[in-house]
């Protein structure tokens, strides 16, 4: 609880490096909105990701996070994943509510 109740600084850093890395327009886009850590990938994080996948996807997720040892650099990736898929409907997003909603709603 060291960051409650703001997101934890460095698990968004890491992520938005990825989103950086992997699609440097979304990411600019969401930057540009201010979208990138709280109203974007913090969401996907706090949740494990409960708001995007099936049940059963997400049970098959968490037993490469818990049981296999993947852990949080494959939830990190996950979320980045998340964004990377819905990339089009977020590039049409225009405030930080729209990408909140987007990504904690299921496709």
């Amino acid at each position: 609880f060291e960051y409650w109740p703001a997101p934890p600084g460095p698990e968004v850093r890491v992520m938005s490096e990825v989103l950086r890395s992997r699609d440097p327009e979304l990411f600019a886009h969401m930057n540009s909105v201010g979208a990138v850590g709280r109203d974007a990938l913090w969401p996907l994080l706090s949740t494990a990701l409960t708001r995007v996948l099936t049940q059963r996807t997400w049970e098959g997720v968490m037993d490469h996070v818990l049981v296999a040892g993947a852990g949080v650099p494959l939830l990190h990736c996950l979320c980045v994943s998340v964004c990377l898929q819905r990339r089009y409907t977020l590039l049409r997003c225009q405030t930080p509510q729209a990408f909140l909603t987007c990504l904690t709603s299921p496709d």
